[in-house]
């Protein structure tokens, strides 16, 4: 029965605080959500930010590639039937 009504005062306690302390708690709750959402934030953008270079490093390769096809395939054919002459 101690434990019980020492708790129960312990509660009370701490309602009140909440109750008193009302703008401060929710200052916290709010500035925390938006720590947390930033951090969020900054982790998808950096993701994002990893993603797409390597998508334009894909990309710019296979633009190297097909012109080295296309440069073999007209200019060199081209200049060595020119140089066989």
């Amino acid at each position: 029965m101690l434990m019980s009504a020492l708790g129960q005062r312990l509660t009370l306690r701490f309602i009140e605080f909440l109750i008193k302390q009302i703008f401060a708690v929710l200052i916290f709750i709010f500035v925390s959500i938006g720590l947390i959402f930033f951090a969020y934030l900054t982790l998808l953008s950096n993701q994002q930010i990893h993603q797409t270079a390597i998508d334009n490093a894909k990309s710019y390769s296979q633009t190297l590639s097909t012109f080295r096809s296309l440069y073999t395939s007209e200019v060199i054919v081209a200049a060595e039937k020119m140089a066989s002459r």
